[in-house]
């Protein structure tokens, strides 16, 4: 079985501390094709989940289908810890993004037996949590031009270099904004040509920092 070494559930922890206790955490692993479903909204789970390979997608879906993304996770990220650890139910869609995605569930209660995983778990939680912050932030800006502005500022400052990667594609980009792909596209555009910014695909170069930090609202 694989082990996630670089998972931040096992952070500041030797290989050989992980090994020791591994086989006390029973973890399974499972095998999802793409668009499998892995959570279904209003399920219990015991176990949190760390993707081995594969992408997941993380969405709320209305009563009509639709789909609003919330997350886009890939290797090593840790998925249901927060449903596990509260002992609610699954309020989100957890969806396989990628064909042959692995996922290791492993049992809260066996990860409560040791200390350095609990804590671990607790840092986890708190970046999650500024993680959402992040994001009502941004739906709460009224104004495409502010919410993309503020995100390519606050990808940038995470990289620490004005030349940085976007960590999905455009649509799942316009979905994470809330807002039409057509639009985000036209606003990049915008940027690029009064040469505030330059891209290429995922990748995007902050040329005025200042100009474009007189975008936000």
């Amino acid at each position: 079985m694989i082990v996630p070494y670089q998972s931040e559930l096992f952070k500041n922890l030797k290989k050989q501390k992980i090994d020791k206790i591994f086989a006390d955490l029973k973890p399974i692993v499972k095998k999802y094709a793409k668009n499998e479903i892995i959570f279904k909204g209003d399920e219990y789970i015991t176990s949190l989940g760390i993707i081995l390979s594969g992408k997941v997608l993380i969405a709320k879906e209305t009563s009509s289908g639709n789909k609003t993304m919330i997350a886009y996770l890939d290797e090593n990220s840790m998925i249901g810890e927060v449903m596990a650890i509260s002992r609610n139910r699954i309020t989100n869609l957890v969806v396989s993004f990628h064909d042959d995605t692995e996922i290791m569930f492993i049992p809260i209660i066996n990860i409560y037996k040791f200390d350095e995983l609990k804590n671990n778990l607790i840092e986890l939680l708190a970046k999650k949590a500024f993680f959402l912050n992040k994001r009502i932030y941004y739906l709460q800006l009224k104004s495409i031009r502010g919410k993309l502005s503020r995100y390519l500022l606050d990808l940038s400052e995470s990289q620490d270099s004005s030349t940085f990667t976007i960590p999905f594609n455009r649509q799942k980009m316009a979905e994470y904004l809330n807002v039409s792909r057509p639009s985000l596209s036209r606003e990049l555009s915008y940027f690029k040509k009064k040469g505030i910014i330059d891209y290429y695909k995922e990748t995007i170069k902050i040329i005025r920092k200042n100009e474009l930090e007189k975008f936000q609202e």
